[in-house]
């Protein structure tokens, strides 16, 4: 007497918390007939003793953002300040700890969040909002862990792009099109992931992220464009013009100059002329910003090592 063969399928096993699996098994005397049970995610986690959002690798998907730490931000009793950094329940930047794979990942000098994880490679996002187990350290507010994927039993390769390069990426004194520029953003991403050939215990996973953007701080408002001249040091040139006798790059005293304001006395510096000023839409130059984001990992299967006959 046994019971039928079972085989649950789409179960989900959060990190940290302990998944429950209700099933019922058929009894037979002999071999039963297959059942595929379909779990369904519970409306809260049983085994959580604390306040716990989990956020799966669809979900993360299907979200119009990306970065763990924008995902994270999303949740209840979460901030973000302008700088980027999130406060959790009103705690400091630096008490929330931040975790990929098991490892602490917070910058030592500011303990705030250091680097990133291409959007591709994740596959869940826990956030724990006190009331954290003693494993955790370095921590006062929350609690940010990232699993990444793993490789699986055949080659996988997954590839995204993203753009806004077929808008006009020309500043223009025009605010006819507030939301319609291109500011640059190009993101590119690929994974790829499988058994090792020849070794098939072992499982690889890897992936890269490229994110270029021309302006990083984008606006739809307008910006002030400065249309003077220039020195040498690309400093605008404010000052009274004077000859520069002893050619030292500074104006002394008994050198020649134009006394532009009429106050008898040299100016190193003047008011702008409000016609050298103009104010333009679209992308801010001298504003760009390129970041690459990489992860990787080895998976070793060693249960055809370890079975028992």
């Amino acid at each position: 007497i046994g019971y039928a063969k079972l085989i649950a399928k789409n179960v989900r096993v959060a990190s940290d918390l302990t998944t429950k699996l209700d099933i019922s098994m058929k009894a037979s005397t002999v071999e039963g007939d297959l059942i595929i049970v379909n779990a369904e995610k519970p409306l809260f986690e049983r085994g959580a003793t604390n306040e716990v959002r989990v956020v799966q690798s669809d979900q993360i998907q299907n979200l119009p953002i990306r970065g763990y730490s924008n995902v994270a931000a999303m949740q209840t009793g979460v901030v973000e300040d302008e700088d980027g950094n999130i406060h959790v329940r009103g705690g400091r930047s630096d008490e929330t700890a931040f975790y990929v794979d098991g490892v602490y990942v917070n910058n030592p000098y500011d303990l705030g969040r250091s680097g990133d994880v291409p959007t591709l490679a994740m596959d869940e996002i826990s956030m724990q909002i006190g009331g954290f187990g003693a494993e955790y350290g370095d921590a006062n507010a929350g609690i940010v862990n990232v699993t990444t994927k793993t490789g699986g039993e055949k080659l996988n390769f997954s590839m995204e792009a993203f753009t806004d390069g077929f808008l006009p990426s020309d500043p223009t004194t025009e605010n006819d099109k507030p939301f319609a520029y291109s500011y640059g953003d190009n993101i590119l991403s690929a994974t790829i992931g499988g058994p090792v050939p020849g070794a098939d215990f072992i499982r690889y996973f890897g992936s890269v992220e490229q994110k270029m953007m021309s302006d990083a701080d984008p606006s739809s408002g307008s910006f002030a464009v400065y249309n003077g001249d220039f020195d040498d040091t690309g400093t605008p040139v404010t000052a009274e013009t004077f000859t520069d006798a002893n050619n030292n790059g500074a104006y002394d005293s008994g050198e020649e100059y134009i006394d532009a304001d009429g106050n008898g006395t040299y100016q190193p510096y003047l008011a702008v002329d409000d016609s050298l000023i103009e104010f333009m839409y679209g992308p801010k130059a001298d504003n760009f910003q390129n970041t690459t984001s990489m992860n990787g990992n080895l998976l070793f299967n060693l249960q055809p090592f370890t079975s028992l006959a």
